[in-house]
């Protein structure tokens, strides 16, 4: 437990030396929580903001040891393995039990002085590549206070900041906690027609477009991004509106296309 909950936040991974994710040398944090529901999301295990355990049956040696490690019983006593998800509490001592990694926890709280500490480790990298600490997700602009505090730790110690950001957050927040602390905002936008971005994503993007104009006209660094979905946000129409969209907000010093990634998962059971 934790007195102060914007101190502490659940981040489901940690990527150190990423290449991938703004410039030079970086370390990203990817925190738990998302607003949308793309068809296509490559981590769905980041769009709950709680904590939950995932089964990966190929890798499920059927031991007992989880069973036996379960302190609420919320696991089958036996047959294939289930979650009772009335009794589970999410502790992730059944994971700890688990030496095939067929169940994992995915989500661990990081207070504030965890995660600058760690990205801290780097810093002669960022120093010599022009990198720092890039905030991911999910979506990090839902847990505002969360990342502003961070962001301005990092700065204080010299440390650039950028934000990946799918656009659906509340601006106010992100005004008055992030906004003076970051260097570059690096902008998913989608969909140009909103009944695409609904059916595709599960809401609408007029909140989304009114985030990026309020970005730009705040001066604040904006670089967009599509992800290129074969036969969603790849088609002519959808990159044509977007252009068009870019070029009325001025957007014209970058326009990233990130390639579609393939990369299928086993089937997990997930409890969320």
């Amino acid at each position: 437990p934790h007195g102060n909950r914007a101190m502490t936040n659940l981040i489901f991974a940690v990527k150190r030396a990423s290449l991938d994710d703004g410039n030079g040398i970086r370390t990203v944090f990817f925190l738990k929580g998302c607003p949308l529901r793309c068809s296509w999301c490559h981590n769905p295990e980041s769009q709950a903001a709680q904590a939950h355990i995932e089964f990966d049956p190929p890798r499920c040696l059927d031991c007992g040891r989880c069973r036996a490690a379960c302190p609420t019983g919320a696991l089958a006593a036996s047959g294939p393995l289930r979650i009772d998800a009335a009794r589970c509490i999410r502790c992730g001592v059944c994971a700890q039990a688990c030496f095939s990694g067929a169940l994992r926890r995915v989500g661990r709280h990081y207070d504030i002085d965890v995660l600058c500490a760690l990205a801290l480790r780097d810093k002669p990298y960022y120093a010599a590549s022009g990198g720092g600490v890039t905030f991911s997700g999910g979506e990090p602009l839902i847990h505002a206070r969360y990342v502003g505090l961070a962001a301005k730790r990092l700065h204080e110690e010299g440390i650039s900041v950028d934000v990946q950001t799918c656009g659906q957050f509340g601006y106010a927040a992100f005004r008055r906690h992030v906004a003076a602390y970051i260097d570059t905002v690096y902008f998913d936008v989608k969909l140009a027609d909103p009944r695409e971005h609904l059916r595709h994503t599960g809401r609408g993007n007029r909140r989304i477009l009114e985030n990026l104009m309020r970005l730009t006209d705040d001066g604040i660094r904006v670089i967009p991004r599509t992800p290129c979905i074969p036969g969603i946000t790849d088609t002519p129409e959808n990159l044509e509106g977007i252009a068009a969209l870019l070029e009325r907000l001025g957007l014209r010093e970058a326009h990233v296309l990130l390639p579609c990634n393939n990369t299928s998962k086993r089937p997990r059971l997930r409890l969320i």
